[in-house]
């Protein structure tokens, strides 16, 4: 938990750091990689086979949702800054990036779906994930990560449907990560292909629900 609550005040911290002088796509990647490397010399020296697992999971859904990255970019709703470097429609650091943010959800999840009613677990991540979407969507577009538009918005920075869509990612991480730890790792892959599937679709069925 020290893990999880030390990457993820670094992450929201560098992102309010950022909003203040727009480096764009640099510190972004610096703030994905920097915390990939505290990961890896979390598993090197503590062999922590959960973790291992939560981030194979996180690793494989950021790339199955590349496709749904690109649909919004197509549509002209999801705008990157050009010149830097890209992976299909999104910046390179983009599928790197579900890596910290699975693991600090998907951890949270895990611990409270071994501690609550799993319904109550489920409903914790929803009302994190709901709250600290529109934070996070005002400082990347403040520090020229990406931007929104030709969508309604809350705060001019946040697309409704972006809310709703990570509701219903958080909502299912406890359904996908409870029993993690002990399934084999090629499982945890498994789970995460199943998971990207789930939010490509969570984008345009949130998009029809707002509007």
């Amino acid at each position: 938990m020290t893990l999880i609550l030390g990457t993820l005040a670094f992450f929201f911290g560098g992102f309010g750091v950022s909003s203040f002088f727009a480096p764009g796509w640099p510190a972004a990647t610096f703030l994905v990689f920097v915390q990939l490397a505290i990961f890896a010399w979390y598993l090197w020296k503590y062999r922590d086979g959960l973790v291992a697992r939560i981030l194979l999971f996180g690793l494989v859904l950021g790339f199955v949702e590349l496709p749904g990255d690109a649909y919004w970019v197509v549509r002209d709703v999801l705008v990157y800054p050009s010149g830097e470097p890209m992976i299909y429609k999104s910046p390179f650091y983009m599928p790197f990036a579900y890596i910290p943010a699975i693991l600090q959800f998907g951890y949270v999840g895990w611990w409270a779906a071994h501690r609550w009613p799993l319904w109550k677990a489920c409903l914790g991540l929803a009302v994190m994930g709901g709250i600290s979407m529109p934070m996070y969507e005002t400082f990347a577009k403040d520090a020229d990560f990406w931007f929104y538009q030709n969508v309604n918005m809350l705060m001019d920075a946040t697309p409704y449907f972006i809310i709703l869509a990570e509701v219903l990612l958080a909502v299912s991480l406890p359904l996908f990560l409870r029993n993690i730890g002990e399934r084999p790792l090629w499982w945890a892959a498994v789970l995460g292909l199943a998971g990207g599937i789930w939010f490509d679709f969570t984008g345009p069925f949130s998009f029809w629900i707002t509007g």
